[in-house]
C-alpha cells in the first residue's frame, strides 16, 4: 500500500492551492488529512474554499473546512474578510450578524482617545474631558473609558460653589469646594457613563471570587478602606454580577453597608446598576440596609436602575413594601419621570402597577 506523505503537500502549498486541477483528481477525506497538515493565509484561504464551493457539495464542504487553519492574519480587517466569507460559504446569517456587530464595535474602539490624550490632567479640561468620556460611552468605547480610568483622567476635579452654583476652573474662592468628575457626571444624569468607570476603577468589579479572595488576603486592606472617591469595597463588589463577591465582603463584621462615597451614593444604589438583579435582593435582605437612601442629588436606587433601564432590578425594587416608588431628586423628578423621558415602555408599567 502505498504511503501518502501528506506533509509535503503543506511544504508545496503554493504550488498548488489556487489550481482547479489539483482539488478535480482528489476526495474530500483527501483533502481533509490534507489540510489538518496545512497552515493557510487568508487569502489562501479564501482562493482554497471558493473552488471546493464549486466542486463539492454542502456537507463535505463543511467537512474539510473543519480541518482548516488560518496561520495568522495579518491585520484585523483580514480576520474580518475571512468571518465574513465562512458566513457566505456555510450560508450562516448568525455569523455574518455578529461580524457586522463586532467590525462596527472595533471601528468604534478607540476612536476618541485621541481627543483624550489632548487633554490636560489640571482643571482647565474638565468639561472638555466630561464631554470626551460622555461621547466615548455613546460611542460603546471603552477602550476610550478604561484609558481615562488607568491614566487618572478621572481623578479631576474642578471647584464648585453652592452659594453662587458656579464652576471653578482658574482659582479656588473660600466658599467653593472640590467637585469630582463623578459628582458632575451625577448631575448630569449619565449613569451609564457613571457604571461603566466605576467598572473599570477596580478589580471588585469583575474579577472572580477567588483572585479577589487572594488579593485581598495579600493586601490585609481595611474592609471599610475607601478609595479617592470615597467609594468601598463594598461599592465596587456591588456591581460584581457574581453575588457571592457581595456576600464575601459583607461577611466581615465591621463592614458598613450603607457607606457613602462622595456622590452620597451607597453599594445599594452600585447594586442597581447590576443586571444580576441577586446582588440587590442580597443587599435588600440585610438587616438594616437602607433601600430609600438618597445621593447627593436625591436620587434613590430605584432612580439609578430607571435611568440605566435595568428593568429586572425596577421590577424587584417596585414590589418591595417600603420602597417609596414616588421619591423625587433634586431636579423635582420621580423615577417614572426618567422612565418616560427614556421611552422605556416595560419600566413605565412595572412602575405605574406599583404606585399607590
Amino acid at each position: 500500500m502505498t504511503h501518502i506523505d501528506y506533509e509535503a503537500y503543506a511544504r508545496d502549498l503554493n504550488i498548488w492551492y489556487n489550481n482547479v486541477e489539483f482539488y478535480d483528481v482528489r476526495t474530500a477525506a483527501d483533502l481533509c488529512k490534507i489540510f489538518d497538515c496545512c497552515k493557510f493565509s487568508t487569502n489562501q484561504f479564501i482562493q482554497i474554499f471558493t473552488i471546493i464551493n464549486k466542486k463539492f457539495n454542502s456537507s463535505e464542504v463543511i467537512a474539510i473546512s473543519q480541518h482548516a487553519r488560518i496561520q495568522t492574519f495579518e491585520n484585523g480587517e483580514k480576520a474580518f474578510d475571512a468571518l465574513n466569507f465562512i458566513s457566505k460559504l456555510l450560508n450562516n446569517k448568525a455569523i455574518s450578524d455578529a461580524t457586522t456587530y463586532i467590525k462596527d464595535h472595533t471601528a468604534q474602539t478607540g476612536k476618541n482617545i485621541k481627543y483624550l490624550m489632548k487633554c490636560s490632567l489640571y482643571r482647565d479640561d474638565f468639561f472638555q474631558i466630561f464631554k470626551i468620556l460622555s461621547k466615548a460611552c455613546k460611542d460603546g468605547d471603552t477602550y476610550t473609558l478604561k484609558y481615562a480610568v488607568t491614566e487618572g483622567y478621572i481623578n479631576i476635579y474642578t471647584y464648585y460653589s453652592e452659594k453662587s452654583n458656579l464652576f471653578y476652573l482658574n482659582s479656588e474662592p473660600e466658599e467653593a469646594r472640590p467637585y469630582s468628575l463623578f459628582e458632575y457626571i451625577l448631575s448630569k444624569n449619565n449613569m451609564e457613563l457613571f457604571r461603566q468607570l466605576s467598572i473599570f476603577s477596580n478589580i471588585c468589579t469583575s474579577n472572580s471570587l477567588e483572585s479577589i479572595k487572594c488579593l485581598y488576603t495579600q493586601l490585609n486592606e481595611d474592609v471599610n478602606s475607601r478609595d479617592g472617591f470615597q467609594k468601598t469595597l463594598l461599592h465596587y463588589a456591588a456591581l460584581n454580577e457574581d453575588v457571592e463577591v457581595t456576600k464575601y465582603f459583607v461577611s466581615f463584621q465591621s463592614i458598613d453597608i450603607n457607606a457613602k462615597d462622595d456622590c452620597q451614593a451607597t453599594p445599594m444604589h452600585y447594586a442597581a446598576f447590576n443586571r444580576n438583579v441577586e446582588v440587590i435582593k442580597y443587599l435588600c435582605s440585610l438587616p438594616g440596609i437602607d433601600i430609600k437612601v438618597k445621593d447627593a442629588k436625591e436620587k434613590t436606587p430605584l432612580h439609578y436602575a430607571v435611568l440605566v433601564k435595568n428593568s429586572e432590578v425596577v421590577k424587584y425594587l417596585c414590589s418591595l413594601p417600603n420602597i417609596d416608588i414616588n421619591a423625587i431628586d433634586s431636579n423635582k423628578k420621580s423615577a417614572l419621570h426618567y422612565a418616560a423621558e427614556n421611552d422605556s415602555i416595560e419600566i413605565i408599567r412595572y412602575i405605574s402597577e406599583h404606585m399607590k
